[in-house]
C-alpha cells in the first residue's frame, strides 16, 4: 500500500509538471506490456498458437503441403502412414509487431489528453450536478471518440505491418471493427461512468490506464488474429 501510495504521488506531481510526456510514457509503458501479456498469451496457448501460425504463414505452408505430399511414400494410391512423435515449434516473439503496438500509445497519447480535457471543461462536475456531466461524458466519449478510435487502430496497424497497403487496411476493418466495437461497449462505458463519478481527477487517468492495459492485450490479440 505504502508502495501504491509514492507511486501515486509520482505520478500526481510528473503530471500537474508534464501532462503530455506523462500521459506519451504512461501509454507507451502500456502498450507494451499490453502486447507482451497478448504474444506471451499466444505463444503459450495451444488454441492461439495455432490461430498464429495459421494467420502468419498460411500461404507458404499450403505451398510446402502441396510438395511434401508429392513425396510422401505411397502404395497404389493410399498414403503409407509414418508415426512422427515432432511437434510444431511455437511462434518465436515478435518484436516487430511489439515496436508497432507500443508506436500507437505514442502517437495517440497527445490527442488522447486532449479529448480528456475538453471532457473535462464541455461537462464539469459539480456538487449541484453530478451524475448528468459523467453521463455526457460517457456518451459523447463511446460514441464519438470509440468508434474513430477504434477505425484507427486497425488501419494503423493494417498499412504500417509488413506488406501492409489500402487493402490490407480494408481487409482488416471488414472483419475485425463490428467485433472490435461491440466488446469496447462491453466494457468501456461501465468503466468510464466508474471512473468520472467515482475517482478524484487525479486518479482519473491512472484508473483509465489500468482499464486500457486490459483493453490493450483484446486488442493485440484480436488484430494478430485470423478475423472472426
Amino acid at each position: 500500500m505504502a508502495i501504491f501510495t509514492i507511486l501515486s504521488r509520482r505520478y500526481d506531481l510528473a503530471f500537474k509538471k508534464r501532462p503530455i510526456l506523462t500521459m506519451v510514457v504512461t501509454n507507451t509503458i502500456l502498450g507494451s506490456i499490453a502486447d507482451i501479456l497478448a504474444q506471451t498469451i499466444e505463444i503459450t496457448t495451444p488454441q492461439r498458437r495455432t490461430l498464429y501460425a495459421s494467420n502468419a504463414t498460411g500461404t507458404r505452408k499450403l505451398e510446402l503441403d502441396e510438395k511434401l505430399n508429392q513425396k510422401l511414400p505411397r502404395y497404389g494410391d493410399q498414403l503409407v502412414h509414418i508415426h512422427s512423435t515432432s511437434q510444431p515449434l511455437p511462434p518465436s516473439f515478435d518484436f516487430g509487431r511489439l515496436a508497432l503496438f507500443t508506436s500507437w500509445g505514442l502517437v495517440t497519447a497527445p490527442l488522447f489528453f486532449k479529448w480528456l480535457r475538453w471532457l473535462e471543461r464541455a461537462y464539469p462536475i459539480t456538487t449541484a450536478s453530478t451524475y448528468a456531466p459523467v453521463l455526457k461524458r460517457v456518451a459523447c466519449d463511446q460514441l464519438g471518440f470509440a468508434p474513430i478510435g477504434i477505425a484507427g487502430f486497425f488501419a494503423y496497424m493494417a498499412y504500417l505491418e509488413p506488406g501492409g497497403n489500402m487493402e490490407a487496411v480494408k481487409s482488416r476493418l471488414e472483419q475485425l471493427y463490428v467485433p472490435a466495437l461491440k466488446a469496447n461497449y462491453a466494457l468501456w462505458p461501465a468503466a468510464q461512468v466508474v471512473n468520472f463519478r467515482l475517482m478524484p481527477l487525479k486518479f482519473q487517468l491512472p484508473f483509465s490506464s489500468m482499464v486500457m492495459l486490459i483493453w490493450g492485450v483484446y486488442a493485440s490479440l484480436v488484430n494478430s488474429g485470423p478475423g472472426p
